[in-house]
């Protein structure tokens, strides 16, 4: 009475022990482990290498030729002390005391520029920057920004105008009607990265789902394990597990990824990212789990390690086409494919960052792709229960999912 039971759990549960063997092989493959490692390292090393870079780029030595020019060079380099100019620029400011100090600094490239009183009267400009050769344009619009918003204030205390109205007069607020428009190359690196995450991650775990059903095709342990359980629950078993561990990786990356941007300036858009990057999560969930099961039916359509190029090729393809697509897709033609499935996966979490789509086209793209998923899984069953136990020669797609009829009529 006992093994009956225990094989009837079995039929009804085989599912999640497959599911568990899936997630066991990959925790302990030394392989995924370190591709995880690597792909964490390479996050933690992009994330701050670019923010160092980012924070000594454009840092500009110059040199002061007495104590206004120095304050002119600090009201430029820092914009919120003492006037409110609208330029701000990283400066080192050395201090000079003569006019041969200056070129000497500037021969032996000790300096990048200096700033100096015109000691001719005469001249129409009453400053100088002098670099060895052109003046930096950056440092040239702040500088004169710089004086600007200092004579104009000088004339209002003149004129005895209050100095809030002259700030008022002369401002200008920036609006955007598009909710984080503001962040355009942000959003534009954001989209990027959600087309390569869901590309690589579609394009490894399927490549090992199917070469993982290809192994067990050939080691013959397929057949003892479908006497023991249903081949369907062997199916759904390796989709689930293999879906469960690529979205654990992708919170992984997607966490480590948040977790470095709140230590760099990036983390003024992380709010912004937020909710599109929860989308993203849910439709890639529903997009990998479609095409897992096609993934699995390319394994099984195969009986050596060649065929497997042929049988996963129009899935690549699919994907390749998703990618560069979803990456560079922009107007109608984007709005259009947000709702079609795996494109969806890419684009719609994008349009919802820029303010385009909201919540309730989300879940009209969301249903659609679970509609999707569940036609896959369907047809990936289909094929994977009439292809698993056929050797001898790789199957086609079309032949694997009318071999069961062609069975029954055999009958």
């Amino acid at each position: 009475m006992q093994p009956q039971c225990s094989c009837s759990r079995l039929r009804t549960w085989g599912w999640w022990i497959v599911c568990q063997r899936e997630v066991i092989v990959k925790l302990t493959n030394p392989a995924y482990l370190l591709s995880t490692f690597l792909s964490i390292a390479l996050i933690i090393g992009a994330t701050f290498g670019s923010a160092y870079l980012t924070a000594n780029k454009g840092v500009i030595k110059i040199a002061a030729l007495g104590s206004e020019s120095v304050e002119i060079l600090e009201e430029t380099a820092h914009s919120d002390k003492m006037l409110p100019t609208e330029v701000s620029l990283p400066l080192t400011i050395v201090h000079v005391e003569n006019r041969e100090e200056v070129e000497k600094l500037l021969r032996d490239d000790e300096v990048d520029a200096a700033l100096l009183p015109d000691e001719n009267l005469n001249s129409r400009e009453a400053w100088e920057l002098i670099a060895l050769n052109q003046p930096d344009f950056q440092l040239l619009s702040a500088l004169t920004s710089t004086l600007h918003t200092r004579e104009m204030y000088r004339l209002a205390r003149v004129a005895h105008e209050d100095q809030r109205h002259v700030e008022r007069a002369t401002a200008v607020r920036a609006l955007t009607l598009k909710s984080g428009s503001e962040y355009g190359f942000y959003r534009w690196v954001i989209g990027l990265i959600f087309a390569a995450l869901f590309y690589f991650s579609s394009l490894t775990y399927g490549v090992q789902l199917a070469q993982s059903v290809l192994e067990e095709k050939q080691s013959r342990i397929v057949e003892i394990i479908i006497s023991t359980i249903p081949v369907r629950q062997l199916l759904f078993g390796k989709v689930i597990g293999n879906t469960a561990m690529a979205i654990l990786q992708m919170l992984v990356l997607m966490g480590c990824g948040v977790i470095c941007g709140l230590f760099t300036s990036a983390r003024e858009i992380l709010p912004i990212v937020g909710g599109a990057s929860g989308w993203f999560l849910i439709m890639f969930l529903a997009g990998f789990f479609a095409l897992s099961g096609l993934w699995a039916s390319a394994g099984a359509l195969c009986t050596r390690s060649e065929d497997l190029q042929y049988s996963t090729q129009p899935i690549m393809l699919a994907l390749s086409i998703v990618f560069i697509i979803g990456a560079t897709v922009q107007g109608f033609a984007r709005s259009l494919l947000s709702y079609f499935p795996l494109f969806s996966t890419i684009l719609m979490p994008i349009r919802l960052l820029d303010a385009e789509a909201s919540w309730l086209d989300a879940m009209a793209a969301l249903l659609i792709s679970l509609a999707f998923g569940l036609c896959a899984i369907i047809i990936g069953d289909r094929i994977y229960q009439h292809a698993i136990l056929q050797t001898g020669r790789r199957l086609k797609y079309r032949e694997a999912f009318s071999l069961g009829a062609k069975e029954k009529n055999t009958l």
